[in-house]
């Protein structure tokens, strides 16, 4: 244990079986079998009802239908991690269901500061080396499609700060009274937006998180765009607000101008670019769009 990281001296796999074929020589271990185990701790993730099939040869582990509950919720996972070099390297298939995302952000690095919570649900593939998720991060690449349900993204309204981004064009100054503040709470005095469902595709390269086909839907608007987010909280995403007929209906009875901003559907919508570092950023209006 002494040569071991800090996050990995609390390690503890309790109840452990395997049934399968060892062999030990010349300093090589060959293993191939199944393995499970009751409830652990493996890097300061707290899991139930491991379950697994393992191969071992030459400094290279293949897990076969890897099934285990952490963070609140089920991973299933095939892959191959080699420690033949001195960093070692892995790839991965996972499918994640339920993850608890507050729990994982505390798993990879807990003095980070918390952007959203819900429950993930993802599908992806994924391959990188290094030994602490600070290594990996840089070199990290796959791809596949993410959800985020019953979530809170925090210290960010987006749907204030689209509105209000587009205050300055003439008759829209005073678009949003305080009728609607006190009618739509949630909407235009929350300090976070808390939404129902984030979807997305993504493809991890570079440091960063490419963003296509995003689609967040909370009570009274949608939002879709693409773009990207790296690991440093950075952003730049173009994207459009679409509030819903009720709220958009509201918004054209107390400023008639924005009767022009209405789609087919009678939705208000909000072309936006969205760039900077999170939480400070905010979304600037495509004021060009608004004003033809």
């Amino acid at each position: 244990k002494a040569s071991l990281s800090a996050e990995r001296r609390d390690d503890v796999i309790r109840n452990l079986r395997s049934e399968g074929r060892f062999t030990m020589g010349e300093g090589n271990i060959v293993y191939r079998g199944k393995l499970a185990s009751a409830d652990g701790k493996l890097y300061n993730v707290v899991y139930k009802g491991l379950d697994a099939n393992l191969s071992l040869a030459d400094k290279v582990a293949n897990i076969q239908s890897l099934q285990v509950n952490a963070l609140s919720g089920a991973v299933q996972l095939d892959g191959a991690y080699s420690f033949k070099e001195s960093i070692p390297s892995f790839n991965v298939a996972s499918k994640v269901q339920g993850i608890d995302v507050k729990e994982l952000y505390a798993a990879l690095d807990p003095k980070a500061e918390r952007d959203i919570s819900g429950r993930l649900n993802a599908d992806m593939k994924l391959a990188g080396n290094g030994k602490t998720w600070e290594e990996i991060k840089p070199n990290l690449h796959g791809q596949g499609e993410a959800e985020v349900l019953q979530g809170t993204v925090y210290n960010f309204n987006i749907a204030q700060s689209a509105l209000t981004g587009i205050t300055g064009i003439p008759g829209l100054t005073n678009i949003i009274n305080p009728s609607l503040r006190a009618k739509y709470p949630e909407t235009f005095t929350a300090k976070d937006t808390e939404f129902k469902e984030l979807k997305t595709q993504v493809e991890v390269a570079d440091g960063r998180m490419n963003i296509k086909n995003l689609r967040m839907a909370a009570a009274e608007f949608l939002v879709q765009g693409n773009g990207w987010a790296d690991f440093n909280r950075r952003v730049d995403m173009r994207a459009t607000l679409s509030f819903s007929q009720r709220l958009s209906s509201d918004l054209s009875q107390s400023t008639r101008e924005i009767k022009y901003l209405l789609n087919n559907q009678g939705q208000l919508e909000i072309p936006f670019s969205l760039t900077g570092k999170m939480p400070n950023v905010k979304p600037k209006p495509d004021s060009k769009f608004l004003g033809q």
